[in-house]
């Protein structure tokens, strides 16, 4: 990865700890509300672990050899799940069960789970220039590294917004 996608990320790691700090602000009881269609707080930082879980399994699977010289090309559906993800911060879309937390573990667990999964992520990244494909997502296609920074970047807006003022 160039060294500018590279401080992407860690902006991004940055933000990590930023929504974190949100929701440790918050009282127990709103850290454990659903807020409006979203998850609770507390559920909103375990589905963001479990989301980056998942990137790390298919990156786990991916076949770099098999892709050599490749470029990613995420599919339609790629650009339809971030189009949604823009949506106003009272509309929630839909996730699947998948990535639904069945029950809020602590703060400082979930936390400490998604920075490792992140880190996961970056590091089988760095080994792929920024546009090359490094992952074979199933719903999406062949995505580089700058195709899943945007995922995952659109993916912490839908959530920093959704979180109570």
């Amino acid at each position: 990865m160039s060294p500018d996608l590279t401080a992407e990320f860690a902006h991004l790691d940055s933000r990590i700890d930023r929504f974190v700090e949100r929701v440790g602000g918050y009282s127990p009881e709103i850290q454990a509300a659903p807020f409006g269609k979203s998850f609770s707080p507390l559920k909103a930082v375990e589905h963001m672990c479990l989301v980056d879980k998942g990137y790390v399994d298919l990156v786990a699977k991916f076949n770099k050899e098999k892709y050599a010289g490749k470029v990613g090309k995420p599919n339609f559906f790629y650009r339809f799940v971030v189009k949604s993800m823009t949506k106003p911060s009272n509309q929630a879309a839909p996730t699947i069960k998948k990535f639904s937390p069945e029950s809020a573990m602590p703060l400082e667990e979930s936390t400490l789970k998604w920075k490792e999964q992140r880190a996961k992520i970056v590091q089988h990244l760095s080994q792929f220039g920024d546009n090359d494909v490094a992952m074979k997502h199933p719903f999406f296609g062949l995505m580089s590294p700058r195709d899943i920074f945007i995922l995952i970047e659109k993916h912490q807006d839908y959530h920093d917004v959704r979180l109570p003022k």
